[in-house]
């Protein structure tokens, strides 16, 4: 049976928000990469490749070698010499994916997918880590952060690290999603939309 658990990481998520919107009805512009479809095409294959969503470019590696791998269903690295699924694991070589990016970017989630199993994973994304794992019979984790997201600033690397419970076991790294840097003006009006919460807050 799926099970899938979202894990807010350092705050509270805002019921069904991924972007925020200014007072002004703009939405902060968001990019949903899926590694699973088109994003996962762009870079099949590769040991290093871009893929671009919304104005938005990725590049994506595998280290410290080998390839990036899609099958459709899961997004991993092949490491050189190995014949191993897809997925990110340590079978032979403690596999890493790393993700930079054109502009500073919020880095807002991703969802990984265990591929057998109980497994422990890491991540570290622009300095904020943590360490997570699946317990067997749970297969699909979301990772939030609040707010907008971690702000990363190019080309300072996300990573994602495992450290599996098993050689045999690993993930596939289905998705992420990034905000881009609000305008000037649209932070003001957030700036402004936070504070006057805060203020009907206080007078309730």
């Amino acid at each position: 049976m799926l099970i899938k658990r979202t894990r807010i990481v350092a705050g509270v998520l805002l019921a069904g928000a991924v972007t925020l919107t200014s007072m002004a009805g703009q939405p902060v512009q968001a990019a949903f990469f899926d590694m699973l479809g088109d994003q996962g095409d762009d870079v099949d294959g590769l040991a290093t490749g871009p893929t671009t969503v919304d104005g938005i470019t990725a590049t994506v590696s595998a280290t410290p070698n080998g390839v990036l791998n899609t099958s459709g269903s899961n997004f991993g690295i092949n490491s050189t010499g190995t014949n191993e699924t897809t997925r990110i694991d340590k079978d032979s070589i403690f596999e890493v994916l790393t993700i930079s990016f054109d502009q500073d970017v919020y880095f807002k989630s991703f969802s990984i997918t265990s591929t057998s199993g109980a497994t422990i994973a890491s991540y570290d994304v622009g300095g904020t880590t943590g360490t997570f794992d699946f317990p067997s019979g749970t297969n699909t984790e979301t990772i939030i952060f609040p707010g907008l997201g971690v702000l990363i600033s190019s080309p300072t690397l996300s990573t994602f690290g495992l450290d599996a419970s098993t050689g045999a076991t690993g993930y596939s790294f289905d998705s992420f999603t990034v905000n881009a840097i609000p305008e000037p003006a649209s932070l003001a009006l957030l700036a402004m939309g936070a504070g006057m919460i805060a203020t009907r807050q206080r007078r309730a």
